[in-house]
């Protein structure tokens, strides 16, 4: 854990359940050496509800990076009529710099397509090819291919999680067919690709999977 002056009183902070589909906005209301209070999380006039032990993604945005912490409730609480929720002090899971992000080895089905950036028709595209991960991050993801990717590629993905699919282009930055690139023990042959335009919604999602799955595997 970091120092405990990580958080201080009135400090904003964004909050999600650990599926992290959608962060809600809450402030810091007290802080001491084992736990911090915060008020109840909002978005769009709607509560995030957590009871005790439910585990949470914290999101604290800064100039130099975004900081993302994992934290579990203690208990709700409500003072002066004031909703609020005790959680155990948030430990730090990863500070993200200059889009810069963990990448785990995952196995998660994989559909593609290859994107003119002249075809404006979707009639006129291909059909998805289905594959599987190899590893994903919150910046790209490593999957099987048996086509020939040339580095700068624009493809249209879908990253199938268990309770979320998340859809976004990404542009190939090397394979495992690229002269000079030695192959892997993956097993086949793979693309390696950067997210192209992903939603800050859909990155959120992504990267609260991956702390889940960090955290089961420990």
């Amino acid at each position: 854990m970091e120092s405990q002056d990580e958080f201080s009183m009135n400090e904003n902070l964004e909050v999600s359940a650990e599926k992290g589909e959608c962060f809600y906005k809450t402030i810091v209301l007290g802080v001491d050496s084992d736990s911090i209070i915060i008020g109840m999380p909002m978005f769009a006039n709607n509560i995030l509800l957590l009871y005790e032990k439910d585990w949470m993604v914290i999101k604290k945005t800064k100039n130099d990076a975004v900081y993302y912490y994992s934290s579990q409730v203690i208990s709700r609480r409500r003072e002066n009529q004031v909703p609020m929720y005790q959680i155990h002090y948030p430990q730090l899971l990863e500070r993200v710099q200059r889009r810069k992000f963990i990448r785990i080895s995952c196995m998660l089905p994989i559909n593609y397509r290859g994107v003119n950036p002249e075809d404006e028709d979707p009639i006129t595209r291909e059909e998805f090819y289905v594959s599987q991960s190899i590893d994903i991050s919150g910046s790209g993801v490593k999957f099987y291919t048996n086509l020939d990717f040339s580095p700068g590629k624009l493809l249209e993905m879908e990253i199938i999680l268990p309770d979320y699919t998340v859809r976004t282009h990404a542009r190939v930055v090397r394979t495992s067919g690229v002269k000079g690139v030695i192959n892997t023990n993956d097993g086949g042959q793979w693309a390696a690709v950067e997210y192209y335009h992903l939603q800050e919604r859909e990155r959120d999602i992504l990267v609260a999977f991956i702390f889940k799955k960090i955290r089961e595997r420990l």
